[in-house]
Parts: structure tokens; C-alpha cells; sequence
């Protein structure tokens, strides 16, 4: 009976120390008594697109260039130079940020930035000097050939 007695608390203690060391290497913290974090970073700070925002843009920020290095402050991120962009992105970074984009949100980073860009851009990421840029994709790229270009804007418009 002693020797059943002293297995038992035995076992029983060795169960308990190897359910301590489970949870110990576990990457895990106790907040409260009943809480226990993940030792990871957020999904946001692991990528930075993915953070989520909510913006009023004030009333200086008059271009969509200006709007996007507005959201770009405290992301992390900077938009590339004017000269490692396109004419097509200078020339959209140069037009009125629309009224209707003013207030803007709750949306992520990436989806702002492609929002503010238009259907016509692609995003661009460089994450090792973190740069963000834009570019025409390659259908809209048939479309606004130079030659074509003024073509089309030869053409009387219709009602």
C-alpha cells in the first residue's frame, strides 16, 4: 500500500513538472490569471501593408501625391522618388485628391494606397529600403501609347 501510495505521488509529480516544462517552452505569457498572450508580433507589425487605419486628411493635403505620403508618415514606408516613377504615376500623384477620399477608412495600408492610385496602377514594394511606388499596368500601358494617347484625346466626346 506504501509503495502504491509513493508511485502514485510520484507519477503525479513527475506529470505535473512535465506539464510545467510543456508550458513553459510554449511561447506564451501570463497577463492575468486566467490570461496568457502569444509571444508574436501583430499581423501589422509583421507587415506593415496590412496595418489598418482610419484618416481625415486635412484641408493643406490638396493632391493624391500628398495624400499618400500623408498615410505613408508612420507606416514605415516612403514613397520612391519622382524619378523612379513613371510619367503616368507623376502625372496621377500631381491630380486633386478627390472630396469623396477626404475621409478615408477603416481600411489597411495597401488597400488605401490602391484605392487612392486607381484601378489603373499596380503597387510596388521595395521592403528592404522600404519604398513604395506605383505602376501603370500593362493593359492600361496598350491603351495610353503615346501615339494613341493623342488620338484619343483628338476625339470629340459624345453625350
Amino acid at each position: 500500500m506504501r509503495i502504491t501510495r509513493k508511485i502514485l505521488l510520484l507519477s503525479g509529480l513527475l506529470v505535473m513538472s512535465a506539464s510545467t516544462l510543456v508550458f513553459a517552452a510554449t511561447d506564451t505569457t501570463n497577463v492575468d490569471r486566467y490570461l496568457v498572450v502569444a509571444n508574436q508580433p501583430l499581423a501589422a507589425q509583421s507587415n506593415l501593408l496590412a496595418q489598418t487605419f482610419q484618416v481625415r486628411f486635412p484641408l493643406h493635403i490638396n493632391t493624391l501625391g500628398e495624400a499618400v505620403r500623408y498615410l505613408l508618415r508612420f507606416s514605415g514606408y516612403s514613397l520612391a522618388k519622382d524619378r523612379d516613377q513613371s510619367m503616368e504615376v507623376a502625372a496621377l500623384l500631381a491630380r486633386p485628391l478627390p472630396e469623396v477620399n477626404r475621409n478615408f477608412g477603416p481600411m489597411s495600408l495597401q488597400t488605401g494606397l490602391m484605392t487612392l492610385a486607381g484601378k489603373p496602377f499596380g503597387l510596388w514594394v521595395d521592403p528592404v529600403h522600404r519604398l513604395i511606388g506605383f505602376r501603370l499596368l500593362p493593359h492600361y500601358q496598350t491603351l495610353y501609347q503615346p501615339a494613341r494617347y493623342n488620338y484619343l484625346m483628338a476625339m470629340p466626346i459624345r453625350n
